[in-house]
């Protein structure tokens, strides 16, 4: 099962790319908080160059599972996150 699971409610987030209990890759957040609506997605797209499966780049039609932290911290923070996780899960049919 591979998992996308990020964490938006502090300037300390991050996200990360898991086969089961194995991280693939991993990012911390390089920013300040106020701007997950952008680096959110700049940070996931870095993590798709960084894994390839079978010689092939993972997007994020091959996720099975979003993980979202939902707090406790920035309201907006947990906002962005929040909605991303549910416009993916939305889009491509997903837990």
């Amino acid at each position: 099962m591979l998992i996308l699971a990020f964490d938006t409610t502090s300037e300390f987030g991050g996200a990360g790319i898991y086969r089961d209990a194995e991280c693939l890759a991993s990012l911390a957040n390089e920013g300040p908080a106020n701007i997950y609506s952008v680096s959110l997605f700049q940070m996931v797209d870095r993590l798709f160059e960084q894994t390839r499966d079978s010689a092939r780049k993972l997007s994020l039609r091959d996720i099975d599972l979003f993980a979202v932290a939902n707090g406790p911290g920035s309201f907006t923070g947990i906002r962005v996150g929040l909605a991303a996780a549910q416009a993916w899960a939305a889009a491509f049919e997903r837990p």
